[in-house]
């Protein structure tokens, strides 16, 4: 049965694993402080502070609020990316009629159906409800030396299923995960 799935389970293993590649392969660099360099200080913005997040509108169905410093890049196959330094947010756009072709789900289907698809596709993935009371799931991963936190929140729209998956540094952890479930909270799927 899994070989009827195998395209679709492959792409959905992509979704998981492709932004640790995107953050090697993409101009972003997480610097490290030395000693021997001037300290700058850097007028900061609280992470949670809603009132300071910008509203970017991908022209492809989703908003979402996040940092005023997230630029927008293409890369791999995701529908819509976006970073800055030691941050990126990917999405993901699951049209419906993919689905059904694959012979999975389809129009009908529940965000908790395609959350199911998604697990199952992933071992190590579950799904919770995050603070907000969206489904969500963490995890962390390493790629060449650099320890990462993820948070992947998933959207049910008109036509299509939406993953969106933020990282950030595993060491920022702490301040990463309320950030992008506040970020989360934000999104609209036409």
């Amino acid at each position: 049965m899994l070989q009827k799935y195998r395209k679709l389970i492959i792409a959905l293993a992509v979704i998981f694993a492709i932004p640790v590649l995107v953050l090697l392969c993409c101009d972003i660099t997480v610097k490290e402080a030395s000693e021997t360099e001037e300290e700058t200080v850097i007028e900061t913005v609280d992470p949670l502070d809603e009132n300071a997040l910008e509203l970017f509108d991908t022209g492809k169905g989703l908003t979402i609020k996040m940092s005023s410093d997230m630029k927008e890049e293409k890369a791999g196959d995701f529908s819509v990316y976006y970073f800055a330094e030691g941050l990126m947010v990917s999405v993901k756009k699951v049209p419906f009629e993919e689905l059904k072709e694959a012979g999975t789900l389809d129009a009908h289907s529940s965000i908790e159906d395609y959350v199911k698809m998604v697990e199952d596709a992933n071992e190590n993935i579950t799904f919770t409800t995050d603070s907000y009371g969206y489904l969500s799931t963490t995890y962390e991963a390493t790629d060449d030396k650099v320890d990462m936190i993820y948070y992947a929140t998933v959207r049910k729209g008109s036509d299509a299923f939406w993953m969106i998956n933020c990282s950030g540094l595993l060491e920022e952890k702490e301040v990463r995960i309320p950030q992008f479930e506040l970020w989360g909270s934000t999104i609209e799927v036409q």
